[in-house]
């Protein structure tokens, strides 16, 4: 048992799997900077067409946060993907989780999902009183 442990951790067979995963690395790298490079991107150009458009400060903030994270989202699915990893399966596996997830937390997500109309829609504004039922 200890001999073919050695064996799996001799010099030579360390640097042949190391110079087998330098590319994917350096492919793994490139792709990152990459994904920089869109993320930069598509908030200046999201946020300029937001900001033109006139919608509310804290609506663009909250649109520009849900596009960087779908950007690192993506970019972390490509660089698992360079780097040998079997997405299909972990989206899948992501995809069931969310679906618990959201089973779980209904009236969570209920609420999240109000915020976020009331905070597009502005149906009151700051100083506004409001009342609640009998």
């Amino acid at each position: 048992m200890v001999s073919k442990l050695l064996s799996l951790l001799s010099p030579s067979l360390l640097a042949e799997k190391l110079t087998e995963l330098i590319p994917n690395l350096f492919g793994a790298f490139v792709i990152a900077i990459v994904f920089w490079g869109i993320g930069r991107v598509v908030k200046r150009t999201v946020g300029t067409a937001l900001e033109k458009s006139n919608v509310a400060e804290d609506v663009r903030k909250l649109l520009l946060r849900f596009l960087r994270y779908i950007v690192a989202i993506v970019a972390l699915l490509t660089i698992a993907s360079q780097l040998g990893f079997n997405i299909g399966a972990l989206v899948a596996g992501l995809g069931i989780l969310g679906l618990a997830f959201s089973f779980a937390s209904q009236d969570t997500v209920q609420n999240i999902i109000s915020g976020v109309s009331i905070i597009i829609d502005r149906p009151f504004g700051q100083g506004d009183w409001i009342s609640m039922g009998p």
